[in-house]
């Protein structure tokens, strides 16, 4: 069992309604009322007969005994809408984990190494997030192509509209993360996207 330190007379909701919030609710013994979610696919979902809330849900049952316990990788954007519940304390799943090891291959049918590399995600960015010693990003994008085949009317980067689309040249992506990264300690993760990052005929430099 995680021990999270939550008292007995506490009832938690856990934020998330992944890998991490399920493998979460498998393993800890307290008083669990349910998942929150702002997915609004998952909300109405249950796993081991608890149910996905959606945040009003989750407003209208808060009250004074609930901690609310963070399962998601992305702290950052989750804290804002966890403030918005009244009442309720949270909890950092990530900050009780250490290297957890798993011994349960029912959940999702996911492996037990494939658990364990979720957790450490959790645990890393959650660590690294309210470390007060370094410097943490959690993800980084570089763009490294407005080019794309195709012209997706919902495109997050509004590539449909370039009209002389460019790759951009490897020397400055290469100066610029290294300017970056010797202003911060640590990024735990950095996505090459475009455009279509395969139109730049530089990107397995790049990845190099």
């Amino acid at each position: 069992m995680l021990n999270t330190e939550i008292p007995k007379n506490n009832k938690v909701l856990i934020y998330g309604f992944g890998l991490a919030g399920k493998w979460l609710s498998d393993n800890i013994s307290a008083d669990i009322i349910g998942f929150v979610d702002t997915d609004y696919k998952k909300v109405g979902k249950f796993h081991n007969d608890h149910k996905v809330l959606s945040i009003p849900e989750a407003i209208a049952i808060s009250n004074d005994d609930v901690i609310i316990v963070i399962t998601v990788v992305d702290i950052q954007d989750i804290l804002s809408i966890v403030d918005k519940i009244p009442h309720s304390r949270w909890l950092a799943l990530g900050l009780f984990l250490s290297d957890q090891k798993v011994a349960n291959r029912s959940l999702e049918a996911q492996s037990e190494k494939f658990i364990e590399y979720s957790l450490k995600a959790v645990e890393d960015c959650h660590k690294g997030y309210f470390s007060t010693d370094k410097l943490f990003l959690r993800s980084v994008d570089v763009v490294i192509t407005e080019k794309c085949t195709l012209k997706c009317k919902d495109c997050s980067n509004l590539m449909q509209y370039y009209e002389t689309p460019i790759n951009i040249e490897y020397d400055e992506i290469i100066r610029d993360f290294d300017e970056l990264t010797n202003s911060v300690d640590e990024i735990y993760e950095i996505r090459l996207i475009g455009g279509e990052p395969f139109m730049n005929k530089d990107i397995y430099k790049i990845i190099k």
